[in-house]
C-alpha cells in the first residue's frame, strides 16, 4: 500500500512539473517592434521582448527614451503577452503592406514563438489586427519602469 501511494505521489508530481513546463514561454521566443522615421516627428525605436521576460528598448529619435533601456517583465506578464500574441494567425499576414506614400513610417514586427517565425512590415493598408498588436506592444514600450543602460 505504501509503495502504491509513493508511486501515485510521484506520478502527480511529474504530471504537475510537465504541465508547468508546457505553460512556460520558451526562452527562444521573442517579439520585436520597430518603428521607423517619417518626414515629421514620428518616434523611432526598436523594442524586443524575449521569452524570459527581458525587454530591451533602443530609442533613436522623438521618444522619451533616447538610447538603450531595459525592463524585466514578470513571468505572468510574459506568459500573458505571448499567449495573446500566439492567438493571432501570423502566417496569414503578408510579409509587407506597402504604400506609395513616402512620408509614412513603417511598423515592423518580428515574431518568433514555437513553430512561428514571421516578419511583417506595415506601412499601407493592413488588417486591423496588426493595429491591435501595435497598440499592445506600444503600450509596453511607453510604460514606466525602464532602466537606462546608457554609459555615463
Amino acid at each position: 500500500m505504501i509503495r502504491l501511494s509513493t508511486l501515485l505521489l510521484g506520478l502527480v508530481l511529474l504530471t504537475g512539473s510537465a504541465c508547468k513546463k508546457r505553460n512556460q514561454v520558451p526562452e527562444s521566443a521573442s517579439i520585436v517592434l520597430s518603428k521607423t522615421a517619417c518626414f515629421g516627428t514620428c518616434p523611432i525605436y526598436q523594442m524586443t521582448i524575449n521569452g524570459n521576460g527581458l525587454a530591451t528598448f533602443e530609442g533613436e529619435r522623438f521618444t522619451d527614451k533616447i538610447g538603450s533601456f531595459s525592463k524585466q517583465l514578470t513571468e505572468q506578464e510574459t506568459k500573458d503577452l505571448f499567449r495573446q500574441l500566439a492567438t493571432y494567425d501570423w502566417n496569414s499576414f503578408q510579409d509587407s503592406y506597402p504604400t506609395q506614400v513616402t512620408d509614412l513610417p513603417s511598423v515592423i514586427f518580428h515574431f518568433n514563438f514555437k513553430d512561428v517565425k514571421k516578419k511583417v512590415s506595415v506601412r499601407g493598408e493592413h488588417p486591423p489586427t496588426l493595429d491591435v498588436i501595435n497598440n499592445m506592444l506600444s503600450n509596453i514600450a511607453e510604460s514606466d519602469g525602464w532602466t537606462s543602460s546608457n554609459s555615463k
